[in-house]
């Protein structure tokens, strides 16, 4: 039997300074939504299982913003919540 371990990691507080380039990235996105900007970003995605999780780095077209669930919707419909977000570059 093979079995494997996978490990989480914990989702960390960014630092102010981090945290402010996010937010001013994250204005200019929904100052510009529709306008299918290609970002790369890194994410905290939870494990549905265990406290913690991983970071993912994932590569799309912006589409727009939703603001019922805070997420970041991308082009074939990925959903990123900003809450879950490390950082962004455009």
């Amino acid at each position: 039997m093979n079995t494997a371990l996978f490990l989480t990691e914990c989702k960390y507080e960014l630092s102010d300074d981090d945290a402010a380039s996010l937010n001013q990235t994250l204005s200019y996105l929904l100052e510009h939504q529709y306008e299918e900007i290609s970002l790369k970003l890194t994410y905290f995605n939870p494990d549905s299982k265990k406290e913690g999780g991983s970071y993912i780095s994932y590569k799309g077209i912006f589409k727009y913003f939703r603001e019922d669930t805070r997420c970041l919707v991308f082009q074939g419909g990925k959903e990123i919540c900003v809450d879950d977000i490390e950082k962004i570059k455009i």
